[in-house]
């Protein structure tokens, strides 16, 4: 899990999306941990460099602004 306090020390993020949904009214895991970000305006912003699918799965290359 990536932690938010982490992400401007990343390089690059690989984000592996598959097409199924899980969650539910207790929540399911989640991709991004640590202290919440609630505005857009106070959200870390990346950039897409890539995009692929592997089997049913698109994986997405970001990258911080």
């Amino acid at each position: 899990m990536l932690q938010v306090a982490a992400i401007p020390l990343v390089d690059e993020v690989v984000l592996h999306v598959a097409p199924m949904i899980l969650g539910g009214r207790h929540g399911g895991p989640a991709w991004v941990g640590g202290a919440e970000v609630a505005r857009l305006a106070d959200a870390h912003r990346l950039v897409f460099r890539s995009a692929r699918f592997a089997g049913d799965d698109l994986v997405v290359t970001l990258r911080p602004r």
